[in-house]
């Protein structure tokens, strides 16, 4: 533990002191010290010597990983420099599908700031409290504004700026559970443009938003509204052959003046809706349907930045491609990439490594200048990605003087290479080589849903899957013994896959012996079916904590029923396959039936199937 004497800008203190315990250091009059001045250099540098440290940072939001530099070289003769080479570089947080809690966020704005980051993105459908709209976030555990102003103070004590994505046309499927916004549905999950009570709603969101953000920036969403118009609006308001670009540029026209009303000045939205409308559901068209759009078109689209995303981009000559349509409606245009593993339990930090070059030659190409790091879903901590979070920060700059594998064990205590460990769950292979592209996969997630009896995910789970979980582990189990806030992270991936090992075969054998005739087998599985049912449950309970640990509870009860849904089904299935060996029944219907892959020529693949009720039911039923 080092004690430091902090010379430098009052307004950094608050921070220094909230990074005391993960940085292990003390402020101290007499400590070592760290000089920190504001210069126009363009460079973050960082000089070290055995007496003090001196800090330069050309931007605010660069002080903090000056900070963890000159801690980590403190004592030693060091020069350092890091150059960004985009001035902006976001996150955005999924705070819908799984509502980061207000410590949790607090928790990554920290290491956003350590890591260089400018600014942090909540997404939010209806996750937020707006004022004369009771059932706006009705029951889905709604931030209010007082959590939301108190994530936004503190972006701003570590110079993190928090901005809202939200959402002003689709992906409000929450919003409809309600009547109450019966009136302003179209379609789908996506509001009736074109209609007062809609831009009375929305305007009800940007005023409640404006009370606790300070930022001008706001994502406005409008992504994947590909069918607007064609429910309520084309019953009930335009009943002829409408323009559905053009209603779509007066949707946009009017929310960003709504916008500008509020002080949110420097609205975006993704860029894909207007793509998806005009190229029949294309958003980057082939070459026999792309066609420039007309001139009416560009002449009234409004004064936006589009948000262009591609999160599998790997050729920067396809990233040109849709950079120069997106710049026949405007020259504003920012990027946005993702963490990948959204439908596990489990990170690919490797996979997400790999989209750092491409997001990079493209921006730089393309004049980006802003580049945003999606995360999407909630199942796993946000923690667990911060190999790729990392990779993105470290691969944007051009870096002198570090080890940056070092750097990263000396900011969150586990080795990069320990890190990529999360990974494991979702490495399973056939061959046993490792898959070198992009695209997601989720074996974690398909194997626990998997109903003993259908086996809809067998042709994807290999055989020798169980001693895969085994080992994995093992490896994990070791990991989380450390003393460390990330430790829990390895902790719950140890039970996960103590939980795949003893349920990954089960779909397998019970088809097999069912199909060989083998009463013995099928017995011994009857009396297996208790034990496995105690693992789902230690597998729930450990899966609770670590929710918590990063998430509100609101959300977690989805994963009661489909957790306690598995313990139920055991019960039932255990009774079906004693009634079997007992001659009570002589055949059991389910599994009767071939099983095939998923998706034709997929056999022997692992996949991404990330529908729980598509893997664990027969029927999709109305039930």
């Amino acid at each position: 533990m080092i004690e430091i004497a902090f010379i430098g800008d009052d307004k950094f203190l608050f921070g220094i002191r909230e990074l005391q315990g993960q940085l292990k250091f003390t402020l101290s009059e007499n400590g070592y010290i760290i000089y920190a001045e504001k210069t126009d250099v363009g460079s973050l540098k960082v000089k070290t010597n055995t007496e003090s440290a001196l800090i330069e940072y050309p931007a605010d939001n660069l002080f903090f990983r000056g900070l963890s530099l000159a801690l980590e070289h403190a004592g030693q003769v060091a020069e350092i420099s890091v150059k960004p080479l985009l001035s902006q570089i976001g996150t955005m947080q999924d705070c819908s599908d799984g509502l980061l809690s207000t410590e949790g966020l607090k928790g990554f704005i920290r290491q956003s700031a350590l890591m260089g980051y400018t600014y942090m993105g909540m997404y939010m459908e209806t996750s937020y409290t707006v004022e004369d709209e009771p059932y706006f976030g009705y029951k889905s555990g709604r931030y209010s504004a007082e959590e939301l102003s108190e994530i936004v103070l503190y972006g701003e004590k570590f110079q993190v700026e928090v901005i809202p994505f939200i959402q002003t046309l689709a992906h409000l499927n929450q919003l409809f559970r309600w009547p109450a916004y019966y009136e302003v549905f179209d379609t789908h999950d996506t509001l009736l443009a074109g209609y007062e009570r809609t831009y009375e709603l929305i305007e009800n969101m940007l005023k409640s938003l404006r009370k606790s953000f300070k930022t001008e920036r706001i994502n406005l969403g409008m992504d994947e509204a590909y069918y607007m118009g064609f429910g309520r609006y084309h019953w009930f308001i335009d009943e002829n052959d409408f323009d559905t670009v053009s209603l779509f540029i007066s949707h946009l026209k009017r929310v960003i003046a709504i916008a500008g009303k509020y002080g949110f000045s420097k609205p975006e939205i993704w860029f894909d809706n207007v793509f998806g409308i005009k190229f029949k559901g294309y958003i980057n068209p082939p070459d026999w349907l792309f066609r420039d759009f007309e001139e009416k078109i560009a002449k009234a689209f409004p004064d936006v930045t589009m948000r262009f995303w591609n999160y599998a981009v790997r050729d920067v000559k396809e990233f040109t491609r849709c950079c120069g349509q997106i710049r026949q409606l405007t020259d504003k245009i920012t990027f946005a990439s993702a963490v990948h593993g959204y439908t596990s339990f489990a990170p690919l930090n490797r996979k997400t490594g790999r989209l750092v070059k491409p997001a990079l030659k493209g921006c730089l190409k393309n004049g980006i200048d802003d580049l945003v790091i999606t995360e999407w879903a909630g199942m796993r901590s946000p923690f667990a990605m911060l190999p790729a979070y990392y990779d993105f920060t470290e691969g944007i700059a051009e870096t002198y003087g570090y080890d940056a594998k070092k750097h990263f064990k000396f900011l969150f205590g586990y080795s990069y290479g320990e890190f990529l460990k999360l990974d494991i769950p979702n490495e399973l292979s056939f061959d046993g080589k490792a898959d070198d592209g992009v695209g997601e996969i989720d074996p974690p997630f398909y194997i626990l849903a998997d109903d003993p009896l259908f086996g809809t995910m067998e042709k994807h789970i290999p055989d020798n899957t169980k001693a895969y979980y085994e080992r994995s582990a093992k490896i994990l189990g070791e990991l989380s013994k450390r003393n460390s806030e990330f430790s829990y992270l390895f902790e719950f991936e140890k039970t996960l896959c103590e939980t795949l090992a003893v349920k990954s075969d089960l779909s397998k054998r019970v088809k097999l012996y069912y199909d060989e005739g083998n009463k013995e087998g099928l017995k011994g599985i009857i009396s297996e079916i208790p034990f496995i049912s105690e693992k789902i449950r230690s597998f729930h309970i450990a899966f609770y904590y670590y929710w918590v640990k990063f998430n509100k509870r609101v959300g977690f009860e989805i994963f009661d029923q489909r957790l306690g849904g598995i313990i139920l089904r055991f019960d039932t299935v255990k009774g079906i396959l004693n009634d079997l060996v007992t001659e009570k029944i002589d055949r059991i219907e389910e599994l009767d039936e071939e099983r095939l892959p998923v998706n034709k020529g997929t056999e022997n693949k692992v996949v991404c199937y990330g529908d729980w009720n598509k893997i664990a039911l027969g029927r999709i039923t109305r039930l």
